[in-house]
């Protein structure tokens, strides 16, 4: 079936791009919640743009752009994840976050606890605090009216929209990490990552069927991959898949030294090395066929 663009959902400016399919639409679908990089007007750190793009997923969109030209659809949210993490929960948000209290019950993980919550309130990888005074409750309300319910509103529809092309659909939640953790990891700092780490939740939001063929061809282009190992997938694909419904979503992250200078933040030369094996691995499961 050939995609009628009128039921594309489209680009919010400053909040989140849509790149729909292009020709055939695949019962695969993208999203990069975490490459943005246009600070909001009301995003006024105490730390330059130089240290808070340390928790920026860098350059993750650009890994998948050539997604669209086979019928893939890639959402990207513009604003930083460290001003608002559409990967967590919304009561996942630490009480001393907000000047003037919350106005229901907060359920804090470990992640809110080190400071990179609902609302990130330090900056990695040594923790600086990200503001000279907590946010207040109505600041915080705004960046989940604005930024928050419109990025998983405009994921489901593409999600519903692939699912009612082909029967079910596929859904990649992409992510990258740093190559060694540091003090704002759970694990601890020091501890080395492998080249990928696919996660479902410990296979509650896809098919097993998706991790095997995922893990399946990466291994087969000489990458060290393991499953739900140091992430277990977050709100995303907890939200989005059920594949008791036909809905596959399938977080992945990707270790940051296979393409990028974890100092500098810069593309080194294993860029195009690595986005050639990510072409390979979307062209792979565009012919993925899942049963309910």
């Amino acid at each position: 079936m050939t995609l009628g663009q009128s039921l594309a959902p489209t680009s919010i400016p400053g909040i989140l791009d849509v790149s729909d399919a292009i020709g055939q639409l695949a019962p695969l679908l993208m999203d990069s919640p975490h490459s943005g990089e246009a600070a909001p007007d009301d995003f006024r750190p105490a730390v330059s743009k130089s240290a808070w793009l340390h928790a920026a997923d860098r350059f993750v969109d650009q890994l998948f752009e050539d997604a669209p030209s086979i019928g893939v659809p890639l959402l990207r949210a513009q604003f930083p994840r460290i001003y608002l993490d559409v990967n967590r929960a919304l009561d996942d948000l630490d009480p001393e976050s907000v000047a003037d209290g919350w106005d229901a019950d907060l359920s804090p993980s470990a992640k809110a606890r080190l400071g990179k919550g609902l609302v990130w309130t330090n900056v990695p990888p040594n923790a600086l605090p990200l503001y000279d005074a907590p946010l207040s409750r109505d600041a915080i309300k705004r960046r989940i009216e604005c930024c928050y319910h419109p990025y998983h509103q405009v994921l489901a529809a593409l999600i519903d929209r692939a699912h009612e092309y082909h029967g079910y659909a596929l859904h990649l939640d992409c992510h990258s990490m740093q190559s060694v953790s540091h003090r704002m990891h759970e694990e601890g700092a020091g501890v080395a990552r492998p080249d990928f780490i696919l996660s479902d939740r410990e296979g509650t939001t896809c098919s097993r069927t998706m991790v095997d063929t995922a893990q399946s061809f990466l291994e087969s282009n000489g990458y060290r991959v393991e499953v739900n190992t140091l992430f277990k997938g977050a709100e995303i694909v907890r939200r989005h898949g059920r594949p008791a419904e036909g809905r596959h979503s399938l977080q992945i992250e990707i270790n940051r030294a296979r393409y990028m200078d974890e100092t500098t933040l810069l593309k080194t030369n294993g860029f195009s090395i690595l986005k050639s094996s990510l072409n390979g691995l979307v062209e792979r499961l565009t012919t993925l066929q899942v049963e309910e």
